[in-house]
C-alpha cells in the first residue's frame, strides 16, 4: 500500500513481492488495490481495464493504448497477439527502434546475447514512452514460475527504470507462493542479487485470510453467511487459504453437499452434529489433493519418507520420537528436516520445551497417508506405537498409543490405552474429555464380546467400570450410576473381588439418600475386603461419608480414623491429605470449628507437600467455606481467590466452580446482592456445562434465596423449585433440606397455605435435621420459623424460636447464622 501510494500522489515507483500460500497474493491484492475505501483510485489505463472491463476488451483497450504511445501502425501491432511472447510480437517491438540504435547499443555482443539484451531494452524503451505519461503497475502473477530469462528481464527492468539515475513512476508488483520458492530457487538466486548492494524491493508475506475475511469472502459467493459447524469445517479444511477455500466451495455445491437454512447455508455431513462434537477432516476436492501431492513431488525420497512418518504420528511429532522412528543420524534427520521446512511441508515450533515439527495443513496427512496400502499403514501404525512405548513421552502419549495400536489393527490394545488415558483425565478432573475416551472404550468393549482382555472377568474390564462410575459420580448421574453399577455385579464373575463394586453401589445409594442400603453395601465389601486389600481404605472413606450424611457423626469420625490409621501405615500420604480433609467436613458440620480447622490445615499441608494442586484447591474452599460461617470474611476471601487462582490454572472446572459458589455466598452475606448474583450466576452456567446436577441445585438454591431476600418472590420461587426438583432427583438431602424450608417462607409471603400447614412442614424439616444432626439445617429451619411466625404476627412464638437458634449458634460458634439470628431479633423488635 505504500508503495501504491508512492506511484499515485509522488509519482514514484517500486518492486514490491507478495509470499503467501497458495492464492493468497491475487486475493489480497484484489482487496487492497481495487478497494476504494483503502486507497484512491489508480488513474491508470492499464488498472483501470483489469477492474473495469471483460478480458477481452481489456486487451483491446491495452493494444490502442500502446499503439497510440509508440506510434505505431495496426498492421505492427495485432490485437490478437496481446499478451503473447510470440516470435510477432517480438518483431513489432524490434521494429520500433532504428538499426542504427541497435548498432550503438550491442556491437561487440554475440548473437544470442546480443538478441536478448536487444529485446530488453526494446521493453524498457517501450515502458518509458508510456511511463512519460502516466504511471503503469505491472502485475506478475505465479511469479516462482518465472524462468532464468524473465527474471533477469525482471532485474533488467528494475535496474533501469525503478533505482537508475531517472527513476519511472512503475510499480513491478510480484506474486508467488512461498512453498514453492526454496534457498536454490532462481526466483531467490534473483532476489539475493537485487538485495547487495541496496535492498531495492520490498517483500510483504500473506499470512492465511483470517475468520472474519474467509466468512467475507464465502458470503460473497454463495450470497449467505455459513453456519457455525459449517464454517469450523471450511476453516478447518483451507486453513484460511483463498484457493482452498473456492475449491471446497465448489466441491461441496457440486457434491450436493451445501444446503441453505434460513439466513446462512449449512453442510449435510454436519448438519445433525451436536454442539461439542469435534468436526472432523474430510475429504479435499481433486484440485486441492493434486496440489499437495505437486508439492510432496518435489521432495527427496528420504524426506518424504519421513513426511510419511509425521503423518503416521498425526499431524506433529518430536525430533526424539523421529528419530526413534527412523533411527537416522541426527545430521540426515536435520537434513531432511530442513528441506521439508523449507518446502514449507513442515513448520517447527516448540511446546514445553519439546521441539516438534506439525504440517502447514491438515491436508498433507490425508494425502500422505492415502497414498499407502492398508496393509503398509497398518505396518507404520505398530512400529509407531511400539517405538512410542519405549520413550520417555509414552505416559503422556497414551491417548496416541490406543490410535495407534487400533489403527494396526489391536483393538484390545487400543481399548487398554483409551482407558489408561481416560483415568488421566479423570485424576486431573477433565471430565469432558475422560467422558469421550470412556466412550470410545464402551465402543469397544461392544465391539470385541469374545476378547479374553475385554470379558468381565478381566482386568481391564473392572477398571473400565470403576473409571465410568468415578465419572457418573462426578456429573453428579447417580440413579445411572446405581442401574450401571448393578448391571456390572450381575455380569462379575460371583467367585472374584466384588468389594470395589459394592463400595461403588454405597456411594450412589448415599447418593440417592438410601443409607441403609448403602450402610448394607459397605458390609458386605468390608467383609469380602481383606484387611491388607487395597479397596478397604477407599470402602472406610465411603462409610464415613454415608455416616456423616446421615448425622451419625461418632460413627463417621470412627470409620474415617481407621481409615486414617490404614493409610498411615502404609505410608499412602495422598490418602492421609483426603482423609484429613473429611474427617474436618464432620467436625466442622458438628460445629466444631476450631478442631475442623486444625484438620482442613493439616489437608493442605499434605496436598502442598505432595505437590497436589486438585488437594491444595478442596482444602483452600473448605477453609473458605469454614471461616464463612466463623463470619471470617477477609480470610475466606483471600483462600478463595488463590483457590479460583489455582483453578484456573489447571484448568479445573469443577473446584473452581464451588469457590465462585462460596464466593456468591460470601458477597451475599455482605449483602452486595447485584454482585453475588452476577458470580452465583457465572458458577451456575459453569455447573450447567460442567452437567453436575447437585452443584446446579445448590446454586440454583442460593440464587433463590438471594431473590427471597429482594424480595423477588416468583422468581425465588422458580429457582428454589427448579433448584429442589434438582436435589430431589440425585438425592443430596442436605440440599434438599434447606431448599423446602425456604419454600415455607415462599409460600408464607405469597400467601399459599395455610400458617399452621408451613409450621407444621417446618417442624417436620427441623426434626429431619436434627435426626442428620446439621446444624446448618436445624439453624435454618428455627429462624425460618420465626420469620414465619413473625410475618403472621405470633411474636411470642417467633422469640421462643430465635432464643433456641441463638444458644445453638453460640454454642456451635457458626456466627454467619448467629448474624441472621441477630437480624431477625432485630426486626421482630420492630414490629
Amino acid at each position: 500500500l505504500h508503495s501504491l501510494s508512492l506511484l499515485r500522489n509522488q509519482n514514484q515507483g517500486g518492486f514490491l513481492l507478495l509470499s503467501g500460500s497458495s492464492g493468497i497474493g491475487k486475493t489480497r491484492l484484489a482487496r487492497e488495490v481495487m478497494s476504494s475505501a483503502r486507497i484512491q483510485q489508480i488513474e491508470s489505463h492499464f488498472a483501470r481495464c483489469i477492474r473495469d472491463t471483460p478480458p477481452y476488451t481489456a486487451y483491446q483497450e491495452l493494444t490502442e493504448q500502446l499503439r497510440t504511445s509508440l506510434a505505431l501502425r495496426d498492421e505492427d501491432l495485432p490485437h490478437q497477439l496481446w499478451g503473447t511472447l510470440e516470435e510477432t510480437w517480438f518483431s513489432m517491438m524490434y521494429g520500433a527502434l532504428s538499426t542504427e540504435t541497435i548498432d550503438t547499443l550491442t556491437p561487440s555482443l554475440p548473437d544470442p546475447e546480443s538478441e536478448k539484451y536487444l529485446l530488453f531494452d526494446t521493453l524498457r524503451q517501450m515502458f518509458v514512452k508510456i511511463l512519460e505519461n502516466e504511471p503503469m503497475l505491472l502485475v506478475l502473477d505465479d511469479f516462482m514460475f518465472a524462468d532464468e530469462t524473465s527474471l533477469e528481464l525482471t532485474e533488467y527492468l528494475v535496474q533501469q527504470l525503478i533505482v537508475g539515475e531517472k527513476q519511472y513512476p512503475l510499480l513491478i508488483l510480484g506474486i508467488f507462493r512461498n512453498e514453492d520458492v526454496n534457498a536454490e530457487h532462481p526466483l531467490n538466486q534473483c532476489l539475493m542479487r537485487l538485495s547487495t548492494p541496496n535492498h531495492v524491493y520490498n517483500l510483504y508475506d500473506l499470512k492465511p485470510l483470517s475468520t472474519d475475511e474467509v466468512i467475507e469472502m464465502t458470503t460473497s459467493m454463495i450470497g449467505l453467511p455459513p453456519a457455525p459447524k459449517a464454517q469450523q469445517q471450511l476453516l478447518l479444511q483451507s486453513q484460511g487459504i483463498p484457493f482452498f477455500v473456492e475449491e471446497l466451495l465448489k466441491a461441496w455445491h457440486e457434491d450436493q453437499q451445501m444446503m441453505e437454512a434460513g439466513d446462512c447455508w449449512y453442510l449435510l455431513s454436519n448438519a445433525f452434529a451436536e454442539a461439542d462434537d469435534e468436526i472432523q477432516l474430510g475429504d479435499l476436492p481433486p484440485a486441492l489433493q493434486k496440489r499437495l501431492q505437486h508439492r510432496l513431488k518435489r521432495l527427496s525420497k528420504e524426506a518424504r519418507e519421513l513426511a510419511t512418518w509425521v503423518a503416521i504420528c498425526g499431524q506433529e511429532a518430536s525430533f526424539d520420537l523421529l528419530q526413534a522412528l527412523t533411527s537416522w543420524s541426527e545430521t540426515q534427520l536435520l537434513s531432511c528436516l530442513e528441506q521439508l521446512v523449507q518446502h514449507k511441508i513442515l513448520s517447527e515450533d516448540w511446546t514445553a520445551g519439546i521441539e516438534r515439527y506439525r504440517f502447514y495443513h491438515p491436508g498433507i496427512t490425508q494425502t500422505l497417508v492415502g497414498e499407502l496400502s492398508k496393509k503398509e499403514t497398518r505396518q507404520y501404525h505398530l512400529q509407531a506405537a511400539q517405538v512410542l512405548k519405549q520413550t520417555a513421552h509414552a505416559e503422556s502419549s497414551f491417548e496416541l498409543l490406543a490410535h495407534h495400536f487400533q489403527a494396526a489393527g489391536d483393538q484390545s490394545q487400543g481399548a487398554w490405552y483409551l482407558l489408561l488415558a481416560a483415568e488421566q483425565q479423570l485424576r486431573v478432573m477433565a471430565y469432558h474429555s475422560a467422558k469421550s475416551l470412556l466412550q470410545r472404550c464402551h465402543k469397544l468393549l461392544q465391539r470385541s464380546p469374545d476378547d479374553p482382555l475385554l470379558i468381565p472377568s478381566s482386568s481391564w474390564w473392572l477398571r473400565y467400570h470403576l473409571a465410568h462410575f468415578e465419572w457418573l459420580e462426578y456429573v453428579g448421574e447417580y440413579r445411572e450410576g446405581l442401574q450401571s453399577v448393578q448391571a456390572a455385579l450381575k455380569q462379575y464373575p460371583s467367585q472374584l473381588d466384588r468389594a470395589p463394586l459394592w463400595r461403588w453401589e454405597a456411594a450412589f445409594y448415599r447418593h440417592t439418600g438410601n443409607f441403609n442400603l448403602a450402610l448394607e453395601c459397605i458390609q458386605k465389601a468390608i467383609a469380602q475386603a481383606a484387611s491388607g486389600s487395597e479397596w478397604r481404605p477407599f470402602i472406610l472413606q465411603e462409610a464415613g461419608r454415608i455416616y456423616r450424611v446421615q448425622g451419625k457423626h461418632s460413627a463417621a469420625l470412627e470409620t474415617l480414623q481407621e481409615a486414617l490409621s490404614w493409610a498411615e501405615a502404609k505410608e499412602l500420604t495422598s490418602q492421609q491429605g483426603r482423609l484429613y480433609g473429611l474427617i474436618g467436613e464432620v467436625l466442622h458440620q458438628r460445629g466444631e470449628y476450631i478442631e475442623a480447622k486444625l484438620k482442613y490445615q493439616q489437608s493442605l499441608q499434605t496436598a502442598t507437600e505432595q505437590k497436589d494442586r486438585y488437594g491444595e484447591i478442596e482444602a483452600l474452599y473448605r477453609l473458605a467455606s469454614l471461616e464463612l460461617d466463623r463470619g471470617q470474611t477477609e480470610d475466606c476471601i483471600q483462600h478463595l481467590e488463590k483457590s479460583l487462582e489455582l483453578a484456573d490454572e489447571l484448568g479445573a472446572k469443577r473446584p473452581q466452580c464451588v469457590a465462585l459458589g462460596l464466593l456468591g455466598q460470601v458477597q451475599f452475606a455482605r449483602r452486595q446482592f447485584d454482585a453475588a448474583q452476577a458470580t452465583l450466576r457465572n458458577a451456575l452456567t459453569m455447573a450447567s456445562e460442567l452437567g453436575t446436577q447437585s452443584l446446579e441445585s445448590e446454586l440454583l438454591g442460593y440464587l433463590g434465596i438471594l431473590f427471597y431476600c429482594n424480595q423477588r418472590y416468583p422468581s425465588a420461587r422458580i429457582y428454589i423449585e427448579e433448584g429442589l426438583q434438582k436435589a430431589t432427583q440425585v438425592g443430596v438431602h442436605s440440599v434438599e433440606l434447606r431448599l423446602r424450608s425456604y419454600l415455607c417462607a415462599v409460600d408464607t409471603q405469597q400467601e399459599q397455605r395455610p400458617t399452621t400447614e408451613i409450621i407444621a412442614d417446618l417442624k417436620k424439616l427441623l426434626r429431619e435435621s436434627e435426626q442428620a444432626e446439621s446444624v446448618e439445617a436445624i439453624l435454618l429451619c428455627r429462624i425460618l420459623m420465626a420469620h414465619v411466625l413473625r410475618l403472621k404476627k405470633q411474636e411470642k412464638k417467633a422469640e421462643d424460636q430465635l432464643i433456641a437458634a441463638r444458644f445453638f449458634a453460640q454454642t456451635t460458634g457458626n456466627k454467619r447464622l448467629l448474624a441472621a439470628v441477630e437480624q431477625e431479633h432485630y426486626l421482630l423488635n420492630l414490629q
